[in-house]
């Protein structure tokens, strides 16, 4: 299997608040982009393991659908479809941020107050 340098990005994991330098890693002699956040399987990975980005797509994703279902009631539509819209396309995204928002590991939490305000604003 070849890889792709075009495809491949770095992410360096670590919490320091202070920068440090990063070593630069190549494929083929092409030196491979460098980010702070990845998007791996549905999920997005930051470089300090915060939750933001990831809850800010969750409710970014979320809020569109919110706002899809609320267009269906200027055209009347039943409120039995209106519900199984709801589940198809808007709860999925809506409990796996909370899932992510309610798991504690310590004194602090996974995301920040006002990440888990905005999942609580959508839901």
């Amino acid at each position: 299997m070849k890889l792709h340098p075009g495809k491949c990005e770095v992410l360096h994991i670590h919490f320091s608040k202070v920068p440090y330098p990063t070593p630069s890693l190549k494929i083929n002699n092409i030196e491979l982009q460098q980010v702070k956040v990845m998007k791996i399987l549905g999920v997005f990975l930051q470089h300090d393991l915060g939750w933001n980005s990831h809850i800010d797509a969750i409710c970014s994703k979320s809020s569109q659908r919110l706002f899809l279902l609320r267009k269906l009631k200027h055209f009347h539509i039943s409120s039995q479809f209106t519900s199984h819209m709801f589940a198809q396309f808007l709860s999925m995204p809506l409990l796996s941020g909370i899932r992510i928002h309610h798991h504690r590991e310590g004194p602090t939490p996974c995301c920040t107050d006002h990440h888990g305000r905005g999942l609580h604003d959508v839901h």
